[in-house]
């Protein structure tokens, strides 16, 4: 029976190109690709690697802030009586209008909230509905951030986007103990800084050698993330496998 792979914010950037990747690699038989608009201008990548997969990626509705949209994909795979390999939780916002905080004048609770929906609450509920679906040995890979870091935070501001990360590492650690015991390894991973759409505006004081590209960051990450035995299940690491402070 073949063995999928989840990939969530799979409309563009990161997401597209874990896709694009994970159907080059043996891992999966099959990528099932989750987006919240499969037929918006912004999922036309997504649609095209879809028509050139002979079928073996699949594009479904996914809204990761809704717990009953996640509940529905996990039914929808369940039914399909296939095993899930790896889940990619990939999705996230800097933040809800596009920009950080600066300073606590900029807070407020709507920012807060619909960070924390996308960036840690939905990778925890995905855990939850597709976590029974998987098989031993097989993986979770959440998309942290080095600004995630607690150790790491020397300049503060993007207080949202901070502690959805916190958050999120968090939970990786947290549902990692508990997915040991069926022999699933859970990694958070930094992706590095990456040219992307969602890194455009704030690339004016990154030296070109620290840019990545998309199929950079994406083919060292699943290297790195392939390797973690399951004895370091729920660790932090970036791209490169180094260990990121908590």
């Amino acid at each position: 029976m073949r063995s999928l792979a989840i990939v969530t914010g799979a409309s563009r950037g990161l997401g597209l190109e874990f896709c694009r990747q994970l159907l080059q690699r043996r891992g999966a038989d099959a990528v099932v690709a989750t987006c919240r608009d499969p037929q918006g201008a912004s999922a036309s990548g997504l649609r095209e690697l879809e028509a050139s997969s002979d079928g073996r990626l699949t594009i479904e509705t996914l809204d990761v802030a809704s717990e009953a949209s996640i509940e529905e994909l996990g039914e929808g795979i369940a039914a399909q009586g296939a095993p899930v390999s790896l889940l990619v939780n990939c999705a996230g916002i800097l933040a809800p209008d596009g920009k950080g905080e600066t300073s606590l004048r900029a807070v407020d609770a709507e920012r807060l909230q619909k960070t924390m929906a996308v960036n840690a609450f939905g990778p925890l509920l995905m855990a939850r509905h597709v976590g029974a679906l998987m098989v031993p040995d097989s993986r979770i890979i959440n998309l942290s951030a080095r600004v995630g870091s607690i150790g790491d935070n020397r300049l503060g501001g993007w207080f949202a986007y901070r502690m959805s990360k916190a958050a999120l590492n968090q939970a990786t650690k947290t549902m990692a103990i508990e997915l040991k015991r069926r022999k699933v390894c859970v990694v958070a991973v930094h992706p590095g800084t990456v040219a992307t759409d969602l890194t455009l505006p704030y690339r004016g004081n990154i030296k070109a050698d620290k840019l990545l590209t998309p199929a950079e960051s994406i083919a060292r990450m699943l290297d790195v993330c392939e390797a973690v035995p399951l004895d370091d299940t729920g660790c932090f690491i970036d791209y490169a496998g180094e260990p990121v402070a908590w």
